[in-house]
């Protein structure tokens, strides 16, 4: 699922009929993978390229556990200097249990969407995966809401793996284990329903 924006058609063209693009993702132990095989970015990248069997897509993997998104801020220089063409950002979960304020959170999300911008790069907001506990998810709905709300301000698109992970849950075909132990991390299986959900908002 997504905001209903587009990707610009230079970059829809190479993931619909090949060709290499750079793609980076930016982000928390989500983006990074926390104790599973592979995280959301490589299984979503992966799908993409058996989408589209002549695209290439060089990856610049730059999750880090516990981040927030004043922190991806202070990264994020050092990976546009490797000139990605696509540069994914989710963060909010840190952020959010942290104590940080909500404006802030949004403020720091706009000032990187400026500085990929200003770099010549496409930014995507990726949503953060549902959490296990009704009582979390309520505290950090707020974070999730800010990223929707900057990304149609914007124009931004937004990959909602949220909304598509809770899709794809109340069907039966999803099997009960999406999460780790803490409620927070998806299992290898989450993963799976971060990436269908950040695929299909790329190719939208």
């Amino acid at each position: 699922m997504s905001s209903g924006l587009e990707l610009p058609p230079s970059i829809r063209q190479r993931l619909n009929g090949g060709g290499e693009l750079r793609i980076a993702a930016l982000g928390d132990s989500l983006t990074h993978g926390w104790m599973v095989s592979r995280g959301y970015f490589p299984r979503a990248c992966d799908a993409l390229e058996l989408r589209t069997p002549l695209l290439r897509l060089e990856r610049l993997h730059a999750g880090v556990p516990g981040d927030t998104a004043f922190g991806g801020r202070g990264r994020l220089p050092a990976l546009l200097l490797e000139r990605p063409a696509l540069v994914l950002v989710q963060f909010g979960l840190n952020d959010c249990f942290s104590g940080e304020r909500v404006d802030v959170y949004q403020r720091n999300l706009e000032r990187i969407v400026d500085a990929v911008r200003a770099a010549e790069a496409l930014p995507v907001l990726v949503t953060s995966c549902p959490l296990e506990s009704a009582s979390a998810m309520v505290q950090a709905r707020p974070f999730y809401t800010a990223m929707r709300e900057l990304g149609a301000r914007r124009e931004v698109l937004v990959a909602d793996t949220t909304a598509a992970w809770l899709a794809a849950q109340a069907s039966a075909e999803v099997p009960a284990q999406l999460w780790q132990p803490d409620g927070v991390h998806p299992t290898d299986r989450g993963h799976d329903l971060m990436a269908r959900g950040l695929v299909a908002a790329l190719i939208a």
